[in-house]
C-alpha cells in the first residue's frame, strides 16, 4: 500500500508537464521529496519544472511570492499549452542560493 501510494511509483505512467511546487521547509512533506519526484520525472524524459519556494511552509504567504508564483503559473502553462518560448527558469533553472523571495517577480524570465 505505501509503494502505491507514493508518487514514484506512478512516475512510467506521466504523460503530461509538472509543475512541480513546493516550500522548502515543509513540515509535512520534506522538500527532498519534491526534489526526489522531479529527478525522478527527469530521468523518465518526462517535460517537468521545479518551483522551490525558499523558507516557506506550503503556500507562499510574503509578499512578491504569490505573484511570483503567478507569473511562472502563466509562463509554465503559456510554454505548455500555447507553444510560447520556454523561460529561461524552466529551461536553465534557478540555483537554489540565488533566490530571494523580495526581488521583483515581473523580473522572472
Amino acid at each position: 500500500m505505501y509503494r502505491f501510494e507514493s508518487a514514484l511509483t506512478h512516475v512510467p505512467e506521466v504523460t503530461a508537464p509538472f509543475l512541480i511546487m513546493h516550500g522548502t521547509a515543509d513540515p509535512t512533506v520534506s522538500f527532498t521529496n519534491g526534489l526526489g519526484f522531479y529527478n525522478a520525472l527527469r530521468v523518465q524524459q518526462q517535460e517537468s519544472g521545479p518551483a522551490g519556494i525558499p523558507g516557506r511552509r506550503a503556500w507562499p504567504s510574503r509578499h512578491g511570492q504569490s505573484e511570483d508564483l503567478t507569473i511562472r503559473y502563466f509562463q509554465f502553462f503559456n510554454h505548455y499549452l500555447k507553444g510560447a518560448p520556454a523561460p529561461k527558469w524552466l529551461t536553465e533553472g534557478i540555483p537554489y542560493l540565488e533566490k530571494d523571495a523580495n526581488r521583483d517577480p515581473r523580473s522572472v524570465k
